[in-house]
């Protein structure tokens, strides 16, 4: 039982940076359904892999000094929120720029879940056993990058793509 207790950061933080990173992942299928939903071709929505890329390097210091000065815990639950709301408004988005909008907040709170606060507080945990505990928290994205695209892939086969997004919010959640 201690050493559940003792592990279940670490269990709690694959689970962070799979459905953190690991989403990102899957991004490429809702592309086609948002094209033909808001009537814009490939290449405009293909820009939100940008915004996943920069938005953690842009805010990536400001929520490092977050992450030394602040609970994780509060920092990790305002992300899961932040993410899991911008994926309920995407999937309720009446126009591209609405959708575009949730991206982008779901970007931030993908960055505030994401590997910068799990590095910190695995640092934090485990002295002496820091690169264990990083290690296995980020056996998550590879277990994400197998099981997501099958979740999402029948997900998207049973609903519309809207259903898929509420379906990952709840997991998100």
């Amino acid at each position: 039982m201690q050493i559940i207790r003792t592990w279940l950061p670490v269990v709690t933080s694959m689970l962070c940076m799979g459905l953190g990173v690991g989403l990102i992942g899957v991004y490429g299928f809702f592309v086609e359904p948002l094209s033909k939903e808001f009537g814009v071709g490939v290449a405009v929505l293909n820009i939100g892999p940008v915004a996943l890329l920069l938005v953690p390097g842009i805010l990536g210091a400001a929520i490092g000094k977050m992450a030394d000065r602040l609970p994780s815990r509060r920092i990790l639950l305002v992300g899961v929120g932040l993410a899991m709301l911008s994926l309920l408004a995407i999937s309720q988005a009446p126009t591209l720029m609405w959708a575009a909008l949730g991206f982008l907040s779901f970007s931030v709170g993908l960055t505030l879940y994401g590997p910068v606060v799990i590095n910190g507080l695995m640092v934090k945990l485990y002295p002496g056993l820091e690169a264990r505990a990083l290690a296995l928290a980020a056996i998550g994205i590879s277990l994400a990058a197998i099981g997501l695209p099958l979740l999402v892939g029948n997900l998207l086969a049973q609903l519309d793509w809207r259903g898929a997004l509420l379906s990952l919010a709840a997991g998100v959640l």
